[in-house]
């Protein structure tokens, strides 16, 4: 039905009358003037069922028996083993299975339609009752007429089953079920479900005004008629023939509306024009009979198991729709603890650390002016005092603050795992929560592993220990920020003592050189002097390096410490925070996918009968026959 032409009323007459579904085949063509039923063109994917046959429809139809009986019995498998969760539905399929073995089968005609429609003169012109009606206009409950040798009525709550003395009803076999008028059916629609599907065929009766006008009448044709379900436009009208060429205008546009989408070689529904007069009468009770039983009673019977499918299907949609929806929650909850646990790892490093970088960095600075300070040739006296002015240089950046500093970084993540774990735990409630009113098999179960891992996971991870909060504090306190002063001290007095000695032995060897002539202004002394230069420059340059050295191996032991600081915290974090809520999040997807794929597979089942079914209704709908 068209959004555009449907009201908002008749939208939700059509959603609780069927639940919608995809369009399953091609719009079929209607037939906009002739009352007579249309057969399709046939589909390239079909089997051909209109080849000319000698055969009568019956024999036509034996051959399709056992696969109807078939689809039946697979759509009734499929609605006890996915679960069907109404009783009503579970009693139509078997009443659908017990009526195929019935030799002799009533048929069974549903007469619809709104008030002072015409509908009540349809049943009265068909029983043969024209003077007075059985059935009340006004009446609320459900009117079923079958044949009996006098009239009585048998009344209930809802229900009236009425036994008249009927000729036409007794020689071809028929009941006629009569339901309220389809605008007193406003609030409860549904009531019409079990009139229609228990029927084996649908007069839709409009007046010659209406002409299929109203919304409620058009959600018939689309709820049941695209389905397959036998159906025949009853006009009630007075007029003469030269109305009856637009009259057939507004119903075939009407039908064309309803029927928009129909299954592929659903044919169109037959029209028959009621006038006043025992004529008319007589041939809308022959255009009623005129089709067989037996093809009327299985295109109703595939009509109501491809609604049932229908339905099954829909309920299968509906919930892998929710478990999309609970994966799409999963992925955020994923997302959200992701972020919350990046936002507490980049505080760390950007703020704790950063402490820890701001005293290293000020330590190094510190060593380097106190070398800088101190040239080679202060050695000479000061070399055996570095070690003692270094510590007392360092004693003033203490990392005590940042000991301090680190436990409460513990702490803190202490803190930040009973957030998350809050958090994931809500999440998991919240997915419980929406799904917790489902009666689906794969959902409830989905339900309990959530629940499961809520109360085990998430329960454990709120009372594990907290992390250890003095690991990094004890290993800043362990640390020593002068290690290897004391070698280098060493190193620094070999030096001087190596260079007192070089100048030492230079001082002998000149001495010697002037005992044995060698002539002191013209070469001893200038060759002394650039000698001793030589010894104290490369004692200048060893130094510097020496001093260059020890900087970068104190710089290497304050990056040892950062280092060593993350590597801690790392593990702590991934022990505490970050291991335990990604295996509980891995946990609920993995339980989510395989009910999807669970779910998948149900639907797949669903569509391997629904295509039986659908081209059963095809190949039933094609068969052709011989009016009387």
């Amino acid at each position: 039905m068209s959004a555009k032409l449907l009201t908002r009323h008749a939208a939700r007459w059509t959603r609780a009358l069927s639940p919608p579904s995809p369009v399953l085949g091609p719009v079929p063509h209607i037939r906009s003037t002739s009352s007579e039923p249309h057969h399709p063109p046939q589909s390239t994917n079909r089997p051909s069922a209109t080849t000319a046959s000698p055969l009568p429809c019956t024999a036509n139809l034996s051959h399709l028996n056992p696969s109807i009986v078939s689809a039946l019995e697979a759509t009734i498998d499929l609605q006890n083993s996915l679960g069907e969760s109404d009783p009503k539905w579970q009693r139509r399929t078997a009443a659908l299975a017990d009526a195929s073995s019935t030799t002799a089968p009533c048929l069974k005609i549903a007469v619809l339609g709104e008030t002072l429609s015409g509908r009540l003169a349809v049943v009265d012109a068909l029983i043969g009752n024209p003077t007075s009606s059985i059935v009340p206009e006004d009446t609320n409950k459900t009117y079923y007429l079958s044949y009996g040798a006098a009239r009585q009525e048998t009344s209930t709550n809802s229900d009236v089953n009425v036994s008249c003395p009927s000729d036409w009803l007794q020689s071809h076999n028929l009941s006629i079920t009569v339901p309220p008028a389809l605008d007193q059916l406003d609030h409860t629609p549904e009531m019409l479900h079990d009139p229609i599907l228990s029927s084996d065929m649908v007069l839709l009766v409009t007046d010659s005004r209406r002409c299929l006008s109203s919304p409620r009448e058009r959600a018939i044709l689309q709820s049941f008629a695209t389905s397959g379900k036998p159906t025949t436009i009853v006009i009630d009208s007075d007029s003469t023939n030269k109305y009856d060429a637009l009259i057939q205008k507004y119903i075939t546009a009407a039908i064309s509306i309803g029927m928009h989408d129909a299954l592929s070689g659903i044919q169109s529904p037959q029209t028959l024009l009621k006038q006043s007069g025992p004529a008319s009468t007589t041939h809308l009770q022959s255009s009623v009979t005129n089709q067989p039983t037996p093809v009327i009673k299985a295109k109703s019977s595939l009509s109501t198991a491809f609604l049932a499918l229908k339905r099954l299907k829909s309920r299968e949609l509906d919930a892998r729709d929710k478990l999309e929806a609970v994966e799409r929650r999963l992925t955020s909850l994923s997302g959200a603890l992701t972020t919350q646990q990046t936002r507490v790892y980049d505080q760390f490093v950007n703020k704790d650390l950063a402490l820890i970088e701001r005293v290293s960095s000020r330590i190094v600075m510190a060593v380097r002016e106190s070398l800088d300070d101190l040239p080679f040739w202060k050695l000479f006296w000061r070399g055996d005092g570095i070690s003692h002015d270094l510590r007392m240089r360092l004693a003033q950046y203490s990392l005590v603050e940042a000991e301090y500093r680190m436990t409460h970084t513990l702490g803190r993540l202490a803190e930040t795992r009973d957030v998350l774990t809050s958090l994931c735990s809500s999440s998991l409630t919240a997915v419980s929560t929406l799904l917790a009113s489902s009666t689906h098999a794969s959902l409830t179960t989905f339900v309990h592993d959530v629940t499961r891992i809520r109360d085990t996971t998430l329960a454990t991870l709120k009372t594990a220990p907290p992390p250890d909060q003095y690991v990094l504090r004890n290993e800043i306190a362990a640390f020593e920020a002068a290690k290897g002063l004391d070698a280098f001290q060493n190193r620094v007095v070999a030096l001087v003592r190596r260079q007192m000695a070089a100048q030492a032995a230079l001082s002998l060897v000149l001495v010697g050189s002037v005992y044995l002539g060698v002539p002191l202004w013209a070469v001893v002394l200038p060759g002394g002097g650039l000698m001793s230069a030589i010894g104290l420059t490369w004692t200048a340059l060893r130094w510097s390096s020496m001093a260059d050295k020890f900087v970068g191996e104190i710089s290497a032991e304050q990056k040892s410490l950062r280092d060593m600081l993350l590597a801690s915290y790392d593990k702590q974090f991934d022990s505490a925070v970050v291991t335990p809520l990604a295996e509980a999040i891995k946990l609920a997807q993995e339980a989510m996918t395989m009910r999807r794929n669970e779910v998948s597979s149900r639907i797949q089942k669903i569509q391997n009968v629904q295509k039986t079914v659908e081209d059963l209704l095809y190949q039933v709908s094609a068969i052709p026959f011989n009016k009387p």
